[in-house]
């Protein structure tokens, strides 16, 4: 039975594989973060990161509200923060820490704590 209870031969599995197409988020180049001012490495991150949400949230990336909701409203859980931390951490190779993850008040939050992490990690 599908979530509204109205079509017991829903096939949920298959409607959410067609309507969600596969995203390919590409990190930013270390080498460009590395040069960055304090300004477009902010930038560069909130791009990178409004897109990852985009891909685990399944939202265009555009739509991902980036201030004043905390990342659990915007749906993401222990599971997608898992996610999350271990594509963030590959990607810009810095420690992120999950409850630091879990806990950001906001995407841009978020992005302050990656700017913080990625300068010292640059230093």
């Amino acid at each position: 039975m599908n979530p509204t209870g109205t079509d017991p031969d829903w096939e949920w599995e298959e409607d959410l594989a067609e309507d969600i197409p596969p995203v390919q988020v590409v990190a930013p180049d270390l080498a460009v973060l590395a040069e960055a001012d304090a300004d477009e490495l902010r930038r560069l991150l909130d791009d990178y990161v409004r897109r990852e949400l985009g891909r685990v949230l399944r939202l265009d990336p555009e739509s991902v509200v980036t201030s004043g909701r905390p990342l659990v409203t915007l749906g993401v859980g222990s599971i997608m923060g898992l996610e999350l931390q271990r594509r963030m951490q590959a990607a810009l190779l810095v420690e992120i820490s999950l409850p630091r993850l879990l806990q950001a008040h906001s995407a841009t939050d978020l992005v302050e704590y990656l700017a913080g992490q990625y300068s010292a990690a640059a230093a």
